[in-house]
């Protein structure tokens, strides 16, 4: 063989290790579908305990959508508590989620956290996805990291390039590695800042609502993904026809 074939059998050989190495990488990713609440990611989960005097919680509504069975939540009491997480102690991951936020405009619930995952409701240690809710029927997402020691916010809701229309299906992504995070919607880079985390071990995952609940999320989740990688857009889930969602 000459050395022009023996080049490109090497190079060809790169090629495949790296591909294999995403493919069993992506192979160990969490794939979380809101099409039943008894058992989310072969985690058991229950109904948010009652830990501020407010109404009772309830699981939400399993309804058919164009995606697929979703759970829609009521933005008053709905939310569940998952027995564990999608995201592994990792250096670098990503989680994904789609969803649909309502566009109803309520005064008194206009943070919206639907995603915390922590030991426990009054962890240090957290992830909090939430979305901020505007007059005109956008909405801002906002991402809340905190080691403990150090914590990071990303939220902008002054830039109609971070703005985003309700009562419509959409993608969120946050991508962390070499100790920067940055958010994505519906594929778009937005904001990037660093900070040093991990998610947490042994952690549980509540959806709906912070684990002590309140914050409530008006809307419908249909899926959410962790892989433990930072992906690049075009690895995203792809929800540009429901038929795409994979």
């Amino acid at each position: 063989m000459n050395k022009k074939g023996i080049f490109f059998q090497f190079f060809a050989s790169i090629i495949f290790l790296q591909f294999a190495m995403h493919a069993q990488t992506d192979s160990s990713a969490a794939l979380w579908t809101l099409d039943r609440l008894d058992n989310i990611g072969g985690y058991l989960t229950t109904i948010l305990p009652d830990e501020t005097n407010g109404p009772a919680s309830k699981l939400p509504v399993i309804i058919k959508t164009e995606y697929g069975k979703a759970a829609c939540f009521n933005g008053i009491n709905d939310g569940f508590l998952v027995k564990g997480s999608p995201l592994r102690n990792t250096a670098a991951w990503t989680l994904e989620v789609i969803f649909k936020p309502d566009s109803s405009f309520n005064l008194h619930n206009l943070e919206q956290r639907f995603l915390h995952i922590a030991q426990n409701s009054t962890a240090a240690e957290r992830l909090l996805f939430e979305i901020r809710l505007l007059k005109n029927q956008k909405w801002a997402f906002d991402l809340y990291l905190s080691s403990g020691k150090r914590s990071l916010v990303l939220l902008d809701t002054i830039h109609d390039a971070t703005l985003h229309t309700a009562n419509q299906w959409h993608h969120v992504a946050v991508v962390y590695g070499n100790t920067r995070a940055t958010t994505y919607i519906d594929g778009v880079r937005e904001l990037s800042d660093t900070v040093s985390f991990r998610p947490p071990l042994n952690a549980q995952t509540s959806i709906g609502a912070r684990q002590n609940p309140k914050s409530w999320f008006k809307g419908t989740i249909r899926l959410m993904k962790a892989t433990p990688r930072a992906l690049i857009p075009s690895e995203f889930l792809n929800i540009t026809a429901p038929t795409e969602i994979k």
